[in-house]
Parts: C-alpha cells; sequence; structure tokens
C-alpha cells in the first residue's frame, strides 16, 4: 500500500506542479540525477502518450530501458511496471539501440542519443562506432555535465579497443568537466588495472567509491587491486561486499576463486571457480581457477578434465586483457598523429586525430594474409630447389 501512494504521490507532483521552465527530457535528467527513478518513469510514460515520435522521448525510452536491465524480462506483470509497457520480450540492448538510432534518425542533431548510443555499442563490442558517436557528441553539446559524459563513453569505448593510455586522457578529461560522479574513476581503474597498474588502481577507485553514479561492480575491481598489491586480507572483506552488492556477477567470483587459492582455502576455491563458471561458461579463466585448486587438493585427474571441459576459444574477461584479435600487428593509434596520450601531458587543446584511430580499428578487424613459411632443407636439396625456381636445369653441369 505504501509504494502505491508513493507512487500516488509522484504522479500527483507530476502533474499538479506548476509549469516548469524546464523541458520535458531535463526534467527526466534532473528526476534520475536525484535518484527518483519512479519520477522519471511518470515523465517519460506521459511524454510517450505525448509525443511518441519525438526524439527526446525515444532517448527516454532508451536510458530507462537500459536503467532498469534484467528487470524486464524477470517482472513485467505487475500493475504500473515500466516493463509492461517498453515491450519486454525484445533484447533489451537492441530495444535501445533501435530507440537511439530512431532518435538520431528524426533529430541527427541530438547529442543525448549519440551519447547513450555510444555506451550501447561498447557494451556490445562495436567499439569503433562508440567512440565515433562520442566524437560526434561531444561537437554537438554544449552541456559541462553531458561533455563529461560524452567523454567518459568515448574512454569506456577506447578501453574497450585496447587504447588504454588514450582512454586514460579521456578518463581525465570527463573528471576535469564534472569530478562529481565515480564513473570515471572507475573507468580509470580498470584501465590500469588492464596495464597492470593497481596501485593507481586502487587510488581511482577509492575515489569512484566516494561519489554517486558508481557501477555496482566497482567493489569487485577494488578486491581486485588489493590482491595484486598483497593485501589479501583486505581483497577478502571486499570481494565479500562485492558479492552481496552483485551476487550474480561472474568476475566476481572469479576474484573470489583467486583470493581463496592465496589463502590455500581450496575447497572455497573450488566452489567460487564452479560458481563463476556456471554464471559465465565461455570464458576459460574460471576453467584454469578450479583445476588449479583441484591440482594442489591432489585431484589431478578431476583436474585435467576440468581443463579439457574449457572453452578453446578466448573470451573477452572483465578486468582481464583482451586476447589479440586478427592482424594485431596493424597500425595502432600510438602510432597515429595527435597521439592524445602526448596532447594530454602537454596541455595541448588539439583535438586528438580519431580519423586515424577509426583506420588502426578497421586495419585490426581485417583477414590477414596466411605467413609465409620457408622451409628448410640441406644444402644439396636447397640448391636443386633454387635451380628449378630460377628456371635452371635441377642437374648442374660440370
Amino acid at each position: 500500500m505504501r509504494k502505491y501512494l508513493h507512487l500516488a504521490w509522484v504522479l500527483g507532483s507530476l502533474y499538479a506542479a506548476p509549469a516548469s521552465t524546464l523541458t520535458a527530457y531535463e526534467e527526466f535528467d534532473e528526476a534520475l540525477r536525484q535518484g527518483s527513478r519512479e519520477l522519471a518513469e511518470a515523465i517519460a510514460r506521459r511524454e510517450s502518450k505525448i509525443n511518441p515520435d519525438k526524439a527526446e522521448t525515444l532517448v527516454m525510452t532508451g536510458r530507462l530501458y537500459m536503467l532498469n536491465g534484467e528487470k524486464f524480462k524477470q517482472d513485467t506483470s505487475r500493475e504500473g511496471s515500466i516493463g509492461a509497457w517498453l515491450l519486454p520480450e525484445v533484447p533489451i540492448e537492441q530495444e535501445a539501440l533501435r530507440a537511439y538510432t530512431k532518435a538520431i534518425e528524426i533529430d541527427p542533431s541530438n547529442a543525448p542519443a549519440y551519447i547513450y548510443r555510444s555506451g550501447l555499442l561498447g557494451n556490445l563490442g562495436h567499439c569503433a562506432r562508440g567512440i565515433e558517436d562520442a566524437k560526434k557528441g561531444l561537437g554537438l553539446t554544449t552541456s559541462v555535465r553531458e561533455k563529461s559524459l560524452a567523454h567518459y563513453q568515448r574512454g569506456y569505448n577506447l578501453m574497450r579497443c585496447d587504447f588504454y593510455e588514450t582512454a586514460l586522457a579521456d578518463f581525465n578529461e570527463s573528471i576535469q568537466f564534472d569530478p562529481t560522479p565515480g564513473r570515471a574513476y572507475y573507468g580509470l581503474a580498470r584501465t590500469y588495472l588492464l596495464i597492470d597498474k593497481p596501485k593507481d588502481a586502487l587510488t581511482a577507485i577509492e575515489e569512484a567509491l566516494k561519489r554517486k553514479q558508481t557501477p555496482s561492480a566497482a567493489r569487485t575491481y577494488q578486491a581486485d587491486a588489493l590482491l595484486r598489491l598483497g593485501r589479501v586480507d583486505d581483497a577478502a572483506r571486499a570481494i565479500r561486499q562485492a558479492v552481496d552488492d552483485m551476487p550474480k556477477y561472474a568476475y566476481a567470483y572469479e576474484v573470489w576463486a583467486m583470493i581463496n587459492l592465496k589463502q590455500e582455502r581450496l575447497e572455497l576455491a573450488v566452489a567460487h571457480a564452479q560458481q563463476a563458471i556456471r554464471l559465465r561458461p565461455n570464458s576459460p579463466l574460471p576453467y584454469r581457477l578450479k583445476a588449479e585448486a583441484l591440482d594442489k587438493m591432489g585431484a589431478t585427474h578431476e583436474a585435467t578434465r576440468v581443463l579439457l571441459a574449457a572453452p578453446i576459444k578466448d573470451v573477452v574477461a572483465e578486468g582481464k586483457a583482451r586476447p589479440k584479435p586478427p592482424g594485431y600487428d596493424a597500425p595502432r593509434y600510438y602510432k597515429c598523429s595527435n597521439s592524445s596520450d602526448k596532447l594530454y601531458i602537454l596541455g595541448d587543446p588539439i583535438e586528438p586525430d580519431y580519423s586515424c584511430i577509426t583506420k588502426s580499428l578497421e586495419a585490426m578487424t581485417q583477414p590477414q594474409p596466411p605467413p609465409v613459411v620457408k622451409r628448410t632443407h640441406p644444402k644439396s636439396v636447397q640448391r636443386v630447389i633454387d635451380r628449378i625456381e630460377k628456371g635452371r636445369s635441377p642437374i648442374q653441369k660440370r
């Protein structure tokens, strides 16, 4: 009953409030910043009835999809649930992508649509497109908060594409524009862990945890950094809180299994690695952790069986170095002109050459010709092969 009274108050305040100078989208954004998701949902519901094909309405819809996440799939039957009117049977990410893309088609100058689509593209593995969207959003917006978010989204996509130094520069730019949210510090921490700088990662994650809008996974990366620094007991305390925050986060159980191995708590290591396998069966890391624990327990045959069951194809594990894509030796961004990390250190305001990074990414994904393997033969045989290749007789006349 209390919940329905609260919803009635929210709706009453929405429709009975005096005329505001804010636009509907600004009201929606402010409601989310204040933590009132019910009010934001009510604004989006109202706008979907009045202006269903307006770009701002579509951006609101896309943002709510991503904010509610699995809630749409798990519970859409309750009356008044947002899931009942946002087509929960459609995969959430694809529906959000559709909403952002339609908003851009309606209004190509809508900066939030580009910025939020940038982050979504990164989650879906399209980091090059995400970088381009973030750049467009930066060029279109005049809002300080949106510029901060656009730099964060671009940094996130750069990190996903392995351009770590450039990603660090964008995360720092995000903090310069708006230091209040914790997301950019979280991005710094993840990137520092990827380049194996746990001390810097821990400093960044502790800053992130002091602020709002910090992803729930932050505690897991704090535990990872503490473990790498040898502070095993502190890491164990952090990972327990991380699992309380996100009980279905596979990477948290992988880190917990690593902590258990350091503590020689082998049965717990096996249990936590198995939980990670259940949550993310296509990651090879938990199989390796489980096998290591079993081997230390003397169950060598069982450890071998676990390793044989592990996926052969490597996958991206959060907090771990990404596998090298085909053509990894293609030109990388640090070889491009106007390198962003150099510009940031020098304080140069020139915009980095992001067209170069896009070309590098395209080159990385192009199929590479098979390497030419030169066979070696005994010298006498090699001389005959050389003569044939030159069009000469294989028998040398004396």
